[in-house]
């Protein structure tokens, strides 16, 4: 769903699956809105592996970010990557949902 938001250049929404609590929030915020702001983004994820159980997930992703520049002369930058996303099972006002409590190395959403 994170993926699929920063496809779509909104930033607030791929922020909404994330725990507020998380470590890093601001960070990740900080770098997905600056993603949005100036490129087209593709995003596609691949689950290398997953462990957890009813309440905790950990998912090893293989992450393809493609970029590209929003100026008439701008470039294409493709990125490939590890990345680590923890999802938990969090209280919110509508009730226990999943959430990304992690997400590293957050240095890859430059």
């Amino acid at each position: 769903q994170i993926a699929g938001a920063l496809s779509q250049e909104n930033a607030a929404e791929a922020m909404s699956f994330i725990d507020k609590k998380a470590p890093l929030y601001h960070e990740i915020e900080r770098r997905f809105h600056a993603l949005t702001a100036v490129w087209d983004i593709a995003s596609a994820i691949e689950i290398i592996d997953v462990k957890g159980d009813e309440v905790r997930m950990e998912f090893e992703l293989e992450w393809l970010l493609e970029r590209k520049s929003r100026e008439p002369a701008g470039g294409l930058d493709r990125k490939k990557g590890a990345v680590k996303a923890v999802v938990e099972k969090v209280q919110t006002k509508k009730g226990k949902v999943w959430k990304v409590t992690s997400l590293s190395p957050v240095e890859f959403f430059e």
